[in-house]
């Protein structure tokens, strides 16, 4: 039986070269992940290990591109599936993929404890050029095209779900904002191109689904967003200059929650004019809805926003950053004719509901407690 304990991701020498012949298409490319013991131990100490996926040439055309896998192996891990019974049958091994937001990267070790407080493994993505995956010459979070992330986390979900016969009966995707919006989307083409077995479950915390504009405006800024990322993409999207959100979460402002700055700045770094493009055709596919993406579904998002204005109090019961209008609006569309979305308003909670103030936190745990314990048995 695959041990998860002694297992990291690179990719063989034979599959990486297609890989990299094929990123800049429009078909996927399939890459083939090996595993060998070269999990390290993370920065975020005991209990964590990282390990880094070699992706290859950018087809962004920025330096060569490398995303980062790390994980929290809840006590017993995937090895306690034992009995003393003969007639006992093991539980089901089960496993959460966590895909952090914009100008973000996973720190949040509480939430990976209470998933291991629940029986299940955390593995966390570091995106390519974003937090301990960016490197010298790269834009903090760019991408061109949000289908290119798809290389990273199917080789991930692919290594949960696929090696020796799988090491995990269960996945739940997780997913945060800008996350939010990558991981439905992704799951979308992954259901076309090879169904979405093992994938059990989605939790999404207040997920970016539309622009944070008044909708007329949003929909007339569409078409000339993508006409000026076709003829300047690197044109620099105008600064927003916010920073309420981020001085209401660091220990160093008003917050209590402490993370690399490097990795998750207060301020936003720029953005071009190609990502914004990139975000709007996201948005477009959300609207069409997502047909085939029929598994049970959790949306999490504050009950009132506070955008666009300087830190105050009021920041820390709100979300600064999203309008929770737009995620109630659009969350139907994220599950097929044969899945379900369950969407739970926690009050006065902050953009990442996890990093809430205590009383919002807890219920946004509850919450998800709650919904992990009606998902569908999954026999092992």
């Amino acid at each position: 039986m695959f041990n998860p304990r002694r297992s990291s991701i690179i990719f063989s020498n034979d599959a990486a070269p297609a890989a990299r012949r094929s990123y800049g298409s429009t078909s996927h490319p399939h890459v083939t992940p090996l595993f060998e013991g070269a999990f390290e131990p993370d920065m975020l100490g005991e209990g964590y290990e990282r390990c880094t996926i070699d992706l290859g040439v950018d087809p962004d055309g920025e330096t060569d591109i490398v995303a980062t896998v790390v994980r929290h192996l809840h006590q017993g891990g995937n090895d306690s599936n034992t009995s003393t019974s003969p007639d006992a049958q093991p539980s089901p091994r089960s496993a959460v993929l966590y895909v952090h937001g914009m100008t973000d990267y996973f720190f949040q070790t509480h939430v990976a404890e209470f998933f291991g407080n629940q029986g299940y493994d955390f593995y966390a993505v570091d995106l390519r050029k974003c937090g301990r995956s960016w490197r010298a010459g790269q834009r903090w979070h760019h991408i061109t095209d949000l289908s290119f992330y798809d290389v990273e986390l199917d080789a991930v979900a692919d290594y949960l779900l696929a090696h020796d016969g799988g090491a995990y009966d269960r996945v739940i995707v997780m997913a945060h904002s800008t996350g939010g919006l990558i991981a439905p989307l992704w799951l979308h083409r992954r259901a076309q191109r090879q169904g979405l077995a093992g994938i059990e479950g989605m939790i999404l915390n207040s997920p970016w689904l539309d622009m944070m504009v008044p909708k007329p405006i949003a929909r007339a800024l569409d078409p000339a967003i993508g006409l000026i990322a076709k003829l300047r993409p690197d044109m620099p999207m105008p600064p927003d200059n916010l920073t309420a959100y981020g001085e209401s979460i660091h220990k160093d402002f008003n917050g209590v929650w402490d993370f690399d700055r490097r990795f998750k700045p207060v301020k936003s770094p720029e953005k071009s004019m190609s990502w914004l493009s990139a975000i709007f055709v996201g948005h477009r596919a959300i609207r069409a809805g997502l047909g085939e993406v029929n598994i049970p579904t959790l949306v999490l998002h504050s009950s009132a926003s506070h955008i666009n204005k300087p830190y105050s109090e009021a920041t820390n019961h709100a979300d600064s950053v999203l309008d929770v209008r737009d995620i109630a609006r659009w969350a139907p569309a994220l599950a097929g004719p044969e899945g379900s979305v369950t969407t739970r308003v926690i009050e006065g909670a902050r953009h990442d509901v996890f990093l809430s103030e205590p009383t919002p936190r807890a219920q946004a745990f509850s919450d998800t407690a709650e919904w992990l314990t009606q998902l569908p048995a999954t026999t092992p």
